[in-house]
């Protein structure tokens, strides 16, 4: 009836928070505690030293320590702005409405706004189908450092619901991994998710 019924307004630039790359790292600054990694279309990215974790590598094994010529798993976290480049971290994580995957630490943690009994219930559910180990995430793919954190709608849904969830998560994140273990460096693992779909 010649009226508006929805409005999009689309940004110029592809947005690329969230999408997951194979980055090298071009120079460590320790002054500033932080690294350059390049990613795809050698576009170079920040790393604050407090965002690397426990890295995923791919030419060697970590002993602590970010060394030039590193290949390592990214994830960007902001866009690119004037002078600033765009920032990264290195604890990579997926989700959905219901769960979180993360690398970084294996701590398996609850929104603040599930009652102490969601809670409960839900850590039952995750020792009863062996996700639990002790009080960490299980561990896969010899990572020592993957967590997982329970999103507040996880209180609402059904326990078939929320492992069929859980599981199709772990499955995307162990995938990911294993692709990326034979890429080769500044391969996009994962585009950024679209806001407007």
């Amino acid at each position: 009836n010649d009226r508006l019924i929805a409005a999009q307004v689309l940004p110029d630039a592809k947005v690329q928070i969230g999408a997951v790359f194979i980055g090298k790292v071009k120079n460590v600054v320790k002054n500033i505690d932080a690294c350059f990694v390049e990613i795809a279309n050698r576009e170079l990215c920040f790393l604050p030293m407090k965002e690397a974790g426990t890295p995923c590598l791919f030419n060697r094994n970590f002993d602590g320590r970010i060394l030039e010529g590193d290949e390592l798993l990214v994830q960007v976290t902001r866009e690119a702005q004037k002078t600033k480049q765009a920032s990264v971290t290195a604890q990579v994580s997926l989700s959905n409405e219901y769960v979180a995957i993360s690398l970084g630490s294996p701590k398996v943690g609850y929104s603040n706004k599930l009652s102490k009994e969601e809670r409960g219930r839900i850590e039952q559910l995750l020792i009863k189908e062996k996700l639990l180990e002790g009080k960490n995430f299980r561990q896969f793919l010899g990572l020592p450092s993957v967590g997982l954190v329970i999103r507040t709608q996880a209180g609402t849904c059904t326990e078939e619901k929320l492992l069929e969830k859980c599981r199709v998560l772990v499955e995307e994140f162990e995938c990911l991994l294993r692709e990326a273990a034979h890429r080769t460096c500044y391969s996009c693992m994962k585009e950024a998710a679209n806001s407007f779909e």
